[in-house]
């Protein structure tokens, strides 16, 4: 997997992702049949293989992970990148995973947004979801800090 460029491990990532959703013994049970070995065993982990084009992928994955959701990132973490310009994060709304996995939600925006001008449309709407699960993370500075962030159009 190393050998091949940055296109053909994206494409591997989406279609990793499309398997895990459709799995016939559902998410959970591919999550830690396939997608956790191969993790473990092909993916590069050299820096020089980070891509950012891979993180919406990755987070398909997290999300697709459904009660794996929290062992998911921090499987994937290190090979998430903060999103470039915008940060696409549709896969989490209607998801149910902000209000189910709260930190875990919120570890998942730092990743990608923390150090990025990236901008995403449903920020706002994930971390009002967060905050209704778990009021208490109002006082967590980076929830304070991508609140900010955050365009409200309402």
């Amino acid at each position: 997997m190393p050998q091949a460029p940055a296109k053909i491990r994206t494409g591997a990532i989406n279609v990793l992702a499309q398997w895990l959703v459709i799995d016939k013994e559902g998410p959970e049970k591919a999550w830690t049949s396939m997608i956790v070995p191969f993790f473990n065993r092909i993916w590069p982990m050299e820096k020089r293989f980070l891509d950012n084009a891979h993180t919406v992928h990755l987070i398909r994955l997290a999300v697709g992970a459904g009660d794996h959701f929290p062992s998911a990132i921090e499987l994937l973490r290190p090979y998430m990148q903060p999103f470039a310009r915008s940060a696409s994060l549709h896969m989490l709304t209607g998801s149910g995973i902000p209000s189910k996995f709260p930190h875990s939600t919120l570890d998942l925006l730092w990743i990608v947004l923390r150090s990025s001008e990236a901008t995403s449309f449903e920020l706002a709407d994930i971390l009002d979801e967060i905050v209704a699960a778990f009021p208490e993370i109002e006082i967590d500075r980076r929830f304070q800090f991508l609140a900010q962030k955050a365009t409200r159009y309402r």
